[in-house]
């Protein structure tokens, strides 16, 4: 695994006992807002160019018969798998900076955006592998899918950390193993509390739209591009706390599991 990850011992922050839900939450807090002051900027040019993209795509050109509603699902699905495939590198680097911050290290952004280029294509490859694995699951019988999607719940650290492929998936399981409801439990407030720092960017938006935007159709202005070209950008950018939470849980699960090493 990667160095950081090597000994639970090393992350002076984590306690080496079982965390509760307020405490993961609490580090991960510590961890994100640690990180991010110096993290800050590359993920304003990671997430400021894929967000450009989207919106310099001429949808309403190349689709000009396509209902508005529509339109607006396809440029909404691209944006995500756009999010998907070349917005994990913040992902790994919020993950890895997080590590330094619990490791009680100083955050280097070269080593993290270095660390997440050189993990991009296994976090790929594995994603792709374990969407597989449950898509085939969920068509035999949903709950089976269920259930292996939260056994691979930790699969962004245990990527970014060092392993890949089958390897990946099998230590996400074995930690997860014996623990499936709480970690259940935990994943879903972590992710309920990702949706409450993304909402001020969503309310932004919706209140703009609603009783601020100056255009009278479905044809946006340059104000209204501008305004949710920079509301996207801060939602990537609170997203990344979900991650980050993610990656505390799983450090502190590894701790429990496996013991402190050397």
């Amino acid at each position: 695994m990667n160095d950081l990850a090597a000994s639970p011992s090393r992350f002076p922050l984590l306690p080496d006992r079982e965390m509760t839900l307020g405490e993961i939450l609490a580090t991960g807090f510590r961890a994100f807002f640690g990180m991010l002051p110096k993290m800050l900027l590359g993920f304003l040019l990671i997430y400021g160019a894929l967000n450009l993209i989207v919106a310099l795509v001429p949808f309403e050109d190349l689709f000009p018969n396509m209902d508005p509603m529509r339109l607006a699902q396809l440029e909404t699905k691209f944006a995500q798998t756009l999010d998907r495939f070349l917005g994990c590198v913040a992902v790994i680097a919020a993950v890895l900076a997080s590590g330094h911050v619990l490791a009680g290290l100083p955050v280097s952004p070269r080593h993290a955006f270095r660390g997440a280029v050189s993990r991009w294509c296994p976090m790929i490859l594995t994603g792709l592998l374990a969407g597989l694995v449950l898509i085939g699951l969920t068509l035999l019988l949903i709950v089976p899918g269920i259930i292996w999607g939260v056994y691979y719940a930790f699969l962004v650290p245990v990527v970014a950390f060092g392993l890949s492929g089958t390897e990946a998936l099998a230590e996400s399981k074995r930690l997860v193993k014996g623990n499936w409801w709480r970690t259940l439990g935990c994943i879903l407030v972590i992710g309920l509390v990702g949706i409450a720092l993304m909402l001020p960017g969503f309310l932004v938006d919706w209140i703009y739209t609603l009783f601020l935007s100056p255009s009278e159709s479905w044809e946006p202005t340059l104000l209204d591009e501008i305004v949710e070209y920079l509301t996207s950008v801060y939602v990537d950018v609170a997203y990344l706390f979900v991650p980050v939470a993610t990656a505390v849980f799983f450090l502190n699960r590894r701790s429990v599991v496996d013991g402190p090493r050397a």
